[in-house]
């Protein structure tokens, strides 16, 4: 690279040589020729004024002559200009030309061209104003005296300037001769060396190149060359048989074509950071053409190739690497993970400093923060243990062998635990022992286990007689089946009559039983999996019982069953009272009304009464919601509330109103409440209810208007009392709306009670469809009508009174016609808190409305009388 750096500075070198040789010599040229091209000039210039003076002085006196027989005044016009131009010209001359040059040929002889002109001009002037013939001949004279001069100069100017080009000619000549001499010279002693050299540093680039090429395509780790913007310059074999593409692929390729281990952000990041001073290493994936990937470990530089960086990879394949890596990771935590399973610590003893290592797990074992010394930890052992555990230490070291042990100790704390350690020596080159490694577990748990493994035998086979458990086990290749004692009791046998074997086993099952069974544990056996089977069984005095038999089965090497392991239980008593059970759920099933949703709301079983109250199939309920079944007018805060009960875990009581399949309408006195899994979560909720819709049936005729249909007075004045409540409680407002019918007394004397009572029911439906679900509209008696309106001011209300009036005043009636309807409105005073006041109001509006002339809306203003105030008054001290 410096070689090259070098050749190029010596061809800006030569160039610049080459280039300041061309200049010298123009600059000597122009030195040297200079006064000689500027004389060359002014000859030129002399040769050309003066053959326009001889034709300008010739011009001049033929019109001087003619002047006296022509037009005079233009004659002497001419003669005027052409001797003007003259007299510039000569002025011009000797403004501008050397001096040597206008005295050699305007002041000294033989040319004296200054005074002659002078002459001249002055003669001819004179002819053109009336001369004689002597003028005339003396001007002609003076032309032809200026004209020999003009012309002996002329011939002089240009014999002078043949001279001054042949010098120029021969200076010439002289510095093209000097330029090729000096060129010739630069390119034999100073260029063509330099061109041999580029030649051979040409030739040695090849080389170098295909050297490079070389070391590159057979670079052992798979070496790239990459542009700055990602794209592969020159490659390994190596690399190009990893990544498998051809050679012309190879070169289409980007980085983040083979490298699946980075993002682009993150190669851009990378690429950017390098540098040429440092390598950069790390590990990515690479992808090959068919897809495959292999671990890679890059160190990168930048490296500047003709001038541009370049990004030198060397790539290795570290997928085995890695791989064993992460076996060998494996394996420590296997051992670590294993040591905590086993509650085991692991420790190191060396000899020669009596320096102990222990890990984290020793340090648990025995309650301390730092490893014990050997003598801290022998004050540890119980002094039971103590003289023994020491002595087999003392053997091992001794005969430098393993050694293990079992001990008791006791902490500070007074916890005693039961330990089993053990050692092993670590042998140097020449066969010393230098260290000891061993572990110490802790056996507690095992060691009490063991002390009580009799008593849990004991307590085993108790349990099993009170739970009718028998355990056996049938060993495939010799056909040998053994039975617990329980077993024997369980099939009435007695043991020391009769042998168990298989065939005696399958020949008391009850035969209706046996294929099931036969099927359940074939298949047991082809899938290598346990069996549970509840069957029943035959005694030899001809009774029945009912075993569950739980069995798996052990395979040899080559899968064949090797024993069979398994128990037997006498669950005759759960199977009859499960039969009673299922009896009994069958009975809930037919007349009892529930339904289980998940946590969704989503039904997930419903019971026969369910789907014979609604209409409705288990296949249509299942997968729904109980939104199907709901009544348009259940408040939605009916299952807000029950929803929140059931979120917070708690149980819901309530009434609902839903609809059957057919639409018809039905009430379910319900309780709602979560299910839960065996672990105390709740899975779902479950529902049981009951119906209440012909208890509803005569709660609703109870508070209904028989005629209408509407509330009647009894319901209207207890829902007026839960709302005024509810707005004195929670601040809403709360208006009301009574109305009577115009003239209706003259209805019945006209058309009749019959005719006055269809008048009724239209105004009913007419004022249920207008008012909102959240409003109660009910009968007050007679032809009057009342609707409360809840969170509702005296401005709507008003509103809707005005609504309410119109409607009715444009309906027609059948046989009647059109019919009106008086309003009186008002709304509930902050302080109130009986609604008497309200009807009071509302009823003086009403009669106000009739005063002014029926068929009008009247708001009745709010206006507290001293009785009411005391009333309010004595209301609130009671609350």
């Amino acid at each position: 690279m410096s070689r090259s750096r070098s050749r190029l500075s010596n061809i800006r070198n030569f160039y610049l040589l080459f280039f300041m040789t061309i200049v010298g010599w123009v600059a000597l040229a122009y030195v040297t020729m200079e006064q000689l091209i500027s004389e060359e000039s002014t000859y030129a210039e002399l040769i050309n004024i003066s053959g326009k003076q001889r034709m300008l002085s010739q011009r001049a006196t033929l019109y001087a002559m003619t002047s006296r027989s022509n037009d005079e005044l233009t004659a002497k016009r001419e003669v005027s200009n052409a001797l003007r131009e003259m007299l510039a010209n000569h002025e011009f001359i000797l403004d501008n030309s050397s001096t040597s040059v206008v005295e050699k040929y305007f002041f000294s002889e033989p040319y004296v061209i200054d005074e002659t002109l002078k002459v001249f001009i002055d003669t001819t002037k004179r002819l053109t104003f009336g001369a004689d013939d002597f003028d005339i001949n003396n001007t002609l004279k003076t032309s032809d005296e200026l004209l020999k001069k003009l012309d002996a100069a002329v011939n002089e100017y240009q014999r002078d300037a043949e001279v001054i080009s042949t010098q120029l000619l021969e200076r010439e000549l002289l510095i093209l001769v000097g330029s090729i001499v000096t060129l010739s010279l630069e390119y034999l002693f100073l260029f063509l060396p330099i061109f041999r050299e580029l030649k051979e540093n040409e030739q040695q680039l090849v080389k170098a190149n295909e050297t490079f090429d070389k070391i590159v395509r057979n670079s052992p780790d798979g070496t790239q060359i990459i542009s700055r913007d990602g794209k592969l310059k020159f490659y390994s074999d190596l690399s190009r048989q990893r990544l498998g593409y051809t050679d012309e692929e190879m070169l289409n390729l980007r980085i983040a074509d083979w490298d699946c281990g980075l993002s682009a952000l993150e190669i851009d990041l990378l690429v950017k950071s390098l540098s040429y001073n440092e390598t950069s290493l790390f590990e990515t994936k690479h992808r090959t053409k068919n897809g495959d990937t292999y671990d890679a470990l890059i160190s990168a530089k930048l490296i500047d190739l003709d001038g541009e960086p370049y990004i030198y990879a060397s790539v290795k394949d570290i997928t085995h690497l890695n791989q064993m890596r992460r076996l060998s990771n494996i394996d420590a935590l296997k051992l670590r993970v294993a040591a905590e399973s086993a509650n085991m610590g692991i420790w190191e003893w060396d000899l020669s400093s009596g320096k102990a290592i222990w890990d984290h797990k020793m340090c648990q074992i025995f309650e301390v923060k730092a490893p014990l010394s050997f003598e801290e930890w022998q004050s540890y052992i119980v002094e039971d243990d103590r003289a023994r555990v020491v002595r087999e230490i003392q053997d091992a070291l001794d005969t430098n062998g393993s050694f293990r042990t079992d001990y008791c100790v006791q902490l500070p704390n007074g916890i005693r635990k039961r330990l089993e350690s053990s050692a092993k020596p670590m042998l140097d080159d020449e066969g010393n022992v230098t260290l000891r490694v061993g572990t110490i577990r802790d056996i507690s748990d095992a060691y009490r286990n063991n002390m009580q493994l009799k008593t849990l035998n004991y307590q085993l086979s108790q349990a099993q007689a009170l739970a009718k458990i028998g355990h056996w086990e049938f060993n495939h290749i010799t056909q040998e089946l053994y039975w617990s004692d329980e077993i024997y009791t369980i099939f009435s046998i007695d043991r020391e009559k009769v042998k168990p074997s298989l065939n005696l086993y399958l020949s008391s099952i009850h035969p209706d039983d046996r294929p099931a069974f036969d099927d359940i544990y074939q298949t047991s056996i082809r899938t290598k999996k346990p069996y549970d089977v509840t069957h029943r069984f035959v005694l030899s005095d001809g009774s029945i019982k009912f075993a569950r038999e739980i069995g798996q089965t052990v395979f040899s090497i080559d899968g064949k069953p090797k024993r069979t392991m398994g128990t037997v239980q006498d669950v005759t008593e759960q199977q009859l009272s499960q039969i009673k059970s299922e009896h009994h759920l069958n009975l809930i099933d037919q007349y009892i009304i529930t339904s289980e949703t998940d946590l969704n709301g989503v039904i997930t079983d419903v019971s026969s009464a369910f789907c014979k109250l609604c209409g409705y199939s288990k296949e249509e309920l299942i997968g729904n919601t109980h939104k199907m079944l709901s009544h348009p007018d259940t408040p939605r805060f009916y299952y807000e509330a029950l929803w929140k009960a059931l979120l917070r875990g708690d149980t819901w009581h309530g009434e609902i109103q839903n609809r059957d399949k057919s639409g018809q309408c039905y009430w379910l006195a319900s309780t709602y409440s979560p299910s839960v899994n065996a672990f105390g979560q709740i899975v779902g909720y479950m529902e049981i209810s009951q119906d209440i819709t012909a208890r509803k049936l005569a709660e609703d005729l109870s508070i209904k208007d028989q005629l209408t249909g509407l509330y009647n007075r009894l319901h209207i004045d207890r829902m007026l009392a839960i709302e005024v409540e509810r707005s004195r409680r929670y601040g809403g407002a709360l208006s009301l709306i009574l109305l009577d019918i115009d003239h209706f007394k003259s209805i019945n004397d006209t058309y009749g009670h019959l005719e006055g009572d269809q008048v009724l029911k239209h105004l009913a439906r007419l004022l249920q469809s207008y008012c909102r679900k959240s409003d109660c509209v009910g009968r007050w008696g007679g032809e009057e009508f009342i609707v409360i309106c809840p969170n509702t001011n005296s401005k709507a209300a008003n509103v809707l009174a005005e609504k309410l009036r119109q409607a009715i005043a444009e309906q027609h009636i059948p046989t009647v016609g059109h019919i009106s309807a008086s309003f009186g409105v008002t709304e509930r005073g902050s302080d109130e808190t009986n609604f008497k006041y309200l009807i009071e109001r509302a009823d003086k509006a009403l009669y106000q409305a009739k005063d002014q002339g029926r068929n009008k809306v009247v708001v009745g203003l709010i206006q507290v009388t001293p009785a009411q105030q005391v009333e309010m008054s004595n209301n609130d001290d009671k609350q």
